[in-house]
């Protein structure tokens, strides 16, 4: 079974600006995870709703409100505003909660992601392999991720975990 929560997720193109392209906030109880849709919360006047795909569960948990179980479903967003030219970067925040369970992506678009492979968690290079760390200091426990994704050369690509940035190698 491959689950993986997800509290709080942000999206922002550095090369643009430093204001977020979208935002989404999972924690917050209004977000009515059965309506199929998850609302863009940023400020910047596009809107980047979202569509459920598969499972995705509400978890009251008693703290800032809930979060979200991603049992084998996602949220598709279409048309974000993000360069794909060589070099610019892109930006990715969300707190996660990983069970230890392999082959996981919790954030990927076009031909980025982020995933759990092996015992290993980093950049997916596309050539069956990740530029990551171990996994093993994500398991059962909240986390804040911020990845930088650069365009073109994944050796640019930075990972921080709980504010501590990562010293990543080819896995």
């Amino acid at each position: 079974m491959k689950k993986i929560f997800l509290l709080f997720l942000i999206i922002i193109a550095l090369f643009a600006n430093s204001e977020p392209i979208a935002e989404y906030k999972m924690d917050e109880c209004v977000w009515d995870g059965t309506a199929g849709e998850i609302k863009d919360s940023s400020l910047d006047g596009i809107d980047n709703n979202g569509t459920i795909k598969g499972k995705v569960l509400l978890i009251d948990k008693g703290k800032i409100c809930n979060s979200r179980l991603f049992n084998g479903g996602a949220i598709d967003i279409d048309d974000l505003n993000v360069s794909t030219a060589y070099g610019d970067k892109t930006t990715v925040s969300f707190w996660i909660y990983w069970y230890g369970t392999d082959n996981v992506m919790p954030f990927g678009w076009y031909a980025y992601d982020l995933a759990f492979t092996r015992g290993y968690f980093g950049f997916n290079t596309g050539n069956s392999d990740l530029y990551g760390i171990k996994s093993s200091k994500l398991l059962n426990g909240w986390h804040h991720i911020v990845a930088i994704f650069t365009n073109g050369d994944y050796t640019k690509n930075k990972l921080y975990i709980d504010g501590v940035e990562q010293k990543l190698k080819q896995i």
